[in-house]
């Protein structure tokens, strides 16, 4: 990892515990710098705003959870059974990935700020992992594609 990758990362990760514990509006960025130990300019030549860095916070996180997500379609359980332990299982990796006080500041921002949330998720969430399941539901003749069936 280069030296600037390492600012960068540092710079993330201080940003991230900057946010769970002052929420994103007073998120400071000064502090930001002291705790990564890198100068304002560094910072901004990295992230032109907070709102960049929190969604870097965010896509960071976001990344690590595609990393775990995987839900093969098994056409042996019921489709019930497998989207509860899907529903399981995302909670569980949203639990264990941003914990209960990011999990907070990132739902106080989204009510907050309804454009900033849009623009985010419009980035970061596209629910890969769901979607290759509904895929193998279908390819297995387990499921039926209801836009197909209301035409």
């Amino acid at each position: 990892m280069t030296r600037s990758e390492q600012k960068r990362l540092a710079i993330i990760n201080a940003a991230r515990e900057e946010f769970i514990q002052y929420g994103f509006i007073a998120a400071n960025m000064d502090r930001v710098c002291s705790s990564a130990e890198v100068s304002k300019r560094t910072l901004y030549r990295h992230f032109e705003s907070k709102e960049v860095l929190f969604e870097s916070v965010l896509t960071i996180i976001q990344e690590s959870i595609e990393e775990l997500a995987s839900y093969p379609f098994d056409p042996e359980i019921s489709a019930y059974e497998q989207l509860k332990a899907i529903s399981r299982k995302e909670v569980d990796i949203l639990y264990h990935s941003y914990g209960i006080p990011l999990t907070r500041v990132i739902l106080i921002e989204f009510l907050r700020q309804p454009d900033m949330a849009h623009t985010i998720i419009s980035k970061l969430y596209n629910a890969k992992a769901l979607s290759a399941w509904f895929a193998g539901g279908l390819e297995a003749g387990k499921l039926s594609n209801m836009r197909s069936e209301e035409r």
